[in-house]
C-alpha cells in the first residue's frame, strides 16, 4: 500500500494534520494506499508558498501571472469551502 504526500517549495512536505483518507483502485475497489489529507493551516502555508514564488517569479510573463492568479483563487475557494464545512 503507497502513501500519498503533498509536494511543495520542490519537495514532499509533511502536513500538521494527520488526517488520512484510502485510495482506492477504480477497477477493483480495493484500497491501494492513503493520502494526507490537508487542513486550513496546511493550505494557507501552501498559498503562502505559491504567493512566493510568484513574487520572486524571474519570468514575469503573462502565464506566470496567469498561474499565480489561479493558485490564489484556488487556495481562497478551499478555505471557503472549509470554512462552510467547519460551521456545519
Amino acid at each position: 500500500m503507497s502513501d500519498i504526500n503533498h509536494y511543495v517549495d520542490g519537495a514532499v512536505t509533511a502536513l500538521s494534520s494527520t488526517r488520512r483518507s484510502d485510495v482506492y483502485n477504480p477497477a477493483t475497489g480495493q484500497v491501494t494506499g492513503q493520502v494526507a489529507l490537508a487542513d486550513s493551516a496546511d493550505i494557507d502555508a501552501v498559498v503562502a508558498s505559491a504567493n512566493d514564488g510568484c513574487l520572486t517569479s524571474a519570468a514575469d510573463t503573462v502565464a506566470s501571472s496567469a498561474r499565480c492568479t489561479a493558485a490564489t483563487l484556488a487556495g481562497d475557494a478551499t478555505r471557503k469551502r472549509g470554512a462552510r464545512n467547519s460551521a456545519r
